[in-house]
């Protein structure tokens, strides 16, 4: 769309100043894949017998070198970032941008160096994104940041790392969070396991002390009434036969009786 946006601002420019002379249009891309992408400017009518077309001036930065762009004109030198790739030793960036920012201050008047290496500035910011702020005011020994493009991106970059900050904190604290919860979690319940697991521990065993108890205590109970019985019917001249019918006692029990009996 880059095309028709220039187109429609150079027309709005002409019939502004009433100009109807020819119009030299240019786009410089700092990157061929930029390039690539751009729409061309084809307007046809329904009939397709009138159309608008645009032929453009069209300059890659990255097929030049820095040396070809001072050949037009040296003042392009704000423009060397983009001759360099992108991906190089930060100290080879470092070297470069000392050397663009002497070259600029060589070949713009003074009263033009805060203007040219503000604009240097962020062209090496943008094609090198790994570079900070700081880092590129060592460079050129200009402070970007007092410009008023510097103070906007310099909100801009503290914008960025406060929501990244705050994004990781987040994180973080979730995840600090969880495992301290698991942990505390774990803790009381296994404290709480514990105190349930003793109380129930406790009723289910004095339930069960109790159900047995009785139950000792009947079978106890049962068998003194069972030799009572016996020894009133041993006493009335009942024979072991029927004493242990109406007794339910075995011979055993009987035996030990008569004999306990008989020593009495």
């Amino acid at each position: 769309m880059i095309y028709y946006r220039l187109a429609s601002k150079i027309t709005m420019a002409c019939a502004h100043e009433s100009y109807t002379g020819p119009v030299y249009m240019g786009v410089i891309f700092t990157e061929e894949k930029y390039q690539q992408v751009a729409l061309d400017l084809k307007l046809f009518s329904p009939d397709k017998k009138d159309w608008i077309t645009g032929n453009f001036t069209q300059v890659v930065l990255e097929k030049y070198t820095e040396q070809e762009l001072l050949q037009i004109d040296p003042r392009l030198i704000v423009l060397a970032p983009f001759t360099v790739p992108k991906r190089i030793r930060k100290s080879k960036k470092i070297s470069l941008g000392h050397e663009w920012g002497q070259k600029l201050r060589k070949i713009f008047p003074a009263s033009e160096h805060h203007s040219a290496l503000d604009v240097m500035a962020l062209f090496i910011l943008n094609r090198f994104r790994t570079l900070t702020i700081e880092e590129v005011n060592i460079m050129l020994n200009f402070d970007v940041t007092q410009t008023v493009v510097g103070k906007q991106l310099k909100q801009k970059y503290l914008e960025e790392g406060i929501q990244k900050g705050v994004k990781q904190g987040v994180k973080q604290g979730v995840k600090q969070g969880l495992e301290k919860g698991v942990k505390q979690g774990l803790e009381k319940g296994v404290k709480q396991g514990l105190e349930k697991g003793v109380k129930q521990g406790l009723e289910k065993g004095v339930k069960q002390g109790l159900e047995k108890g009785v139950k000792q205590g009947l079978e106890k109970g049962k068998k003194e009434g069972q030799y009572l019985v016996a020894i009133n019917l041993l006493n009335k001249g009942f024979d072991l036969k029927m004493i242990h019918e109406m007794t339910e006692l075995d011979d055993k029990d009987l035996k030990n009786l008569v004999s306990f009996m008989a020593s009495k």
